[in-house]
């Protein structure tokens, strides 16, 4: 790991204390050298590094963005009477939270006998692996995935009599047979996209109070479609980066080089072009008696094509520049694209190439997604109010 780290190799000792910033272990893996080192740290810190909390920021938007949205869209449309639930939305973030770090270390446990077996573990190039680096013991593991699972497994109980209670099922499975089932057969995308946009999303949507109307009505928002995108769109960067270093049935492997990064490519313009039509078709059209249908898309989530101008072409323009080098996907670690809120520097995510560029884009995109409709709600109650 370059950058604010160290570069330092499995059987080395740091010069200097190894403390990363929380920022950084909320924003890329982090790469620990040595059991010492591993130590030495907080044990916030450690749990946040075992448990990768750098990929826990789509979770949090697909489940709290519903709420955020759906106050955009009742204040908006002047729908007082539309029912909005702050209170069940946060805890079922807290909840998706949970088993989200729990998968994590579920899949560093089943990819112990798979992925991570061999010396050459793709995991521990660009990040921690506790178990086969021998920082924690199995037992050790077992107990700290209990601990982290411990609010996901009370929460879970507490709605199964609830609006959201007929996603826990469907949420288990998924999280259990994503490694030994999906994967293999090659459903492992559809899996990540029906995840994050459906199952977290659609279901975070009723939590903030949406209204049920069949199984139909969780594939069809095209509001929760934009969070199965954003997932999508950084998983197809990820295994683009391992498209030799796996051996299940992965989508870029299958469509090799260079067909893998323009699914790359293709996926990160498709949020763009459906949140446009999103926005227009909302806009213009009207239900049979002339009235304007209540829409899925508040007009502040249009804060999110912002992302075209610095993030989108960057991210287009380092795809373009992947390349294999030795089998291995390559891109020149002195690239810097700029950015609205960070930089892109390859170095900082070495050696994590097109996934970091992907999620780069795709975090963004979400984040200005859900803030614009923030923004949007917050200003709409605060001129509300002052006209009163």
């Amino acid at each position: 790991m370059t950058g604010n780290f160290e570069n330092v190799s499995a059987n080395s000792v740091p010069e200097k204390p190894f403390n990363p910033r929380r920022k950084d272990i909320f924003e890329v893996p982090i790469s620990v050298a040595t059991k010492k080192v591993f130590d030495s740290l907080s044990l916030g810190k450690r749990v946040a590094i075992v448990s990768r909390s750098s990929v826990l920021h789509l979770t949090l938007l697909s489940c709290l963005g519903p709420l955020i949205l759906r106050g955009a869209i009742r204040s908006a449309t002047g729908q007082t009477s539309m029912p909005l639930h702050p209170s069940l939305s946060l805890l079922w973030t807290i909840n998706v939270l949970s088993w989200h770090a729990f998968h994590n270390l579920v899949n560093d446990l089943q990819d112990l006998e798979d992925y991570d077996k061999d010396s050459g573990s793709f995991r521990c190039d660009y990040g921690c692996h506790a178990l086969k680096q021998g920082f924690l013991t199995k037992p050790q593991f077992l107990r700290l995935m209990a601990a982290i699972a411990l609010p996901g497994t009370i929460l879970t109980w507490a709605f199964r009599n609830t609006v959201v209670g007929p996603a826990g099922p469907w949420g288990l499975a998924s999280l259990f047979l994503y490694t030994i089932l999906f994967k293999p057969l090659a459903l492992d995308k559809v899996s990540i996209y029906l995840v994050w946009g459906p199952l977290m999303a659609g279901y975070g949507a009723i939590a903030a109070g949406a209204p049920f109307t069949g199984v139909s009505s969780l594939f069809s928002n095209p509001a929760t479609a934009q969070f199965g995108l954003a997932a999508l769109g950084m998983i197809m960067g990820k295994h683009t980066d391992k498209i030799n270093r796996s051996e299940k049935k992965i989508l870029p492997k299958l469509l090799g080089y260079p067909s893998a990064l323009f699914a790359c490519r293709a996926v990160l313009i498709a949020p763009h072009v459906l949140l446009l039509m999103t926005l227009l078709k909302e806009r213009f059209s009207f239900a049979a008696n002339g009235a304007v249908p209540i829409p899925t898309v508040p007009p502040g989530a249009s804060l999110a094509f912002l992302t075209l101008f610095r993030k989108l072409h960057p991210c287009l323009k380092i795809l373009r520049k992947g390349q294999l080098i030795d089998g291995k996907p390559y891109l020149p670690l002195n690239t810097r694209m700029k950015g609205w809120a960070v930089d892109f520097v390859p170095e900082r995510a070495w050696p994590l190439r097109f996934v970091a560029a992907c999620g780069w884009h795709v975090v963004t995109f979400l984040y200005l997604f859900v803030i614009g409709s923030g923004l949007e709600w917050g200003v709409r109650a605060l001129v509300s109010r002052l006209l009163v």
